[in-house]
């Protein structure tokens, strides 16, 4: 039995998505001038903020920062009201649908490492800015105690 999702959308999910296009590119601009402020304003603290390459046009639909000390950041983020997200907490080698292929932790550091201290931050196009530089704010005390 297949509990695959049907490979075409409805009119309704149609219609909404149409709906929305009209802004795909305002909420694409703001998403990347949240994520210009994040750069600018991270760049002096121990995290590392995504790379992209010169010729390419990032959406952020994620802001992914680097830290080794990701889960006591994502602790003390949450305890200030700021929702964080770790998306991929396991390396891909590790996951039960790899598991038939023998590979055991150290087999690749550099995935393993970026598991644990990989965090996403909020980029939300309707984020005001007084949100934002909360966000950032409560990233620097962090950092300073």
């Amino acid at each position: 039995k297949s509990y695959r999702t049907p490979a075409y959308l409805d009119w309704l999910q149609i219609a909404f998505i149409k709906s929305k296009m009209k802004y795909y590119k305002r909420w694409v601009e703001r998403r990347r001038e949240i994520a210009g402020r994040y750069h600018e304003e991270l760049k002096k603290l121990p995290v590392e903020t995504p790379k992209v390459q010169e010729k390419a046009y990032h959406v952020y639909r994620d802001f992914a920062i680097r830290t080794k000390q990701r889960d006591k950041l994502k602790n003390f983020l949450e305890k200030k009201g700021i929702k964080t997200i770790v998306h991929y907490p396991t390396p891909c080698h590790l996951s039960p649908v790899f598991k038939e292929l023998g590979f055991k932790k150290g087999d690749f550091p550099e995935s393993e490492r970026a598991c644990d201290e990989i965090l996403s931050i909020p980029v939300n196009p309707f984020q005001e800015d007084k949100e934002i530089y909360y966000v950032i704010e409560k990233i620097r005390e962090f950092f300073k105690r």
